[in-house]
């Protein structure tokens, strides 16, 4: 967890902003286990519950995250650096190193954690989306075995899923 040192000065912003995007990023772990508990437990209120809570979650990590950015920015100077990132700050502020270091294997690790999280729950979305897509094709097609479709020569077709033509009796 963030390190509880109590910076006065410049970087006390940053490391409040650090700790509110840890906050944030641990808010988003937790909320996306929720959500693949609800989908394994197809509980559709849930789901639609945690989507909405993780889209409101998710702009407010974005804000923070640019407070964050912005932050920084007005501590570097911004003709010497081409990116602003949390290594610079250690250039301008040397006695500050080890706690900058802190800093980001901290938001490093959270980052990485949401990566794998949100990574599991796509792969859940697509089997489920993809077994859905199987399950009506298998409603489908056994419907369309009670249906004969004769094409132009006599012949028979295929019918299209939900088109019943010629019945069988």
């Amino acid at each position: 967890m963030l390190q509880e040192n109590k910076l006065n000065g410049p970087l006390s912003e940053v490391q409040q902003n650090v700790g509110v995007l840890s906050q944030l990023s641990q808010n988003l772990i937790n909320l996306m286990d929720k959500q693949v508990k609800a989908i394994i437990a197809d509980d559709d209120k849930e789901i639609v519950k945690n989507a909405e809570r993780y889209a409101n979650l998710k702009g407010t990590f974005k804000e923070k995250e640019l407070e964050f950015v912005k932050g920084i920015k007005g501590l570097l100077d911004e003709t010497e650096y081409d990116e602003i990132r949390l290594e610079s700050l250690k250039k301008v502020f040397p006695d500050s190193a080890e706690i900058i270091d802190n800093w980001k294997a901290e938001l490093e690790e959270q980052f990485s954690q949401l990566k794998i999280n949100h990574q599991r729950l796509n792969t859940l979305l697509d089997f489920a989306l993809n077994r859905n897509v199987q399950i009506f094709q298998s409603i489908y097609g056994l419907s369309n075995q009670k249906n004969i479709h004769y094409g132009s020569g006599g012949n028979k077709e295929d019918v299209s899923s939900g088109l019943a033509i010629n019945k069988k009796a």
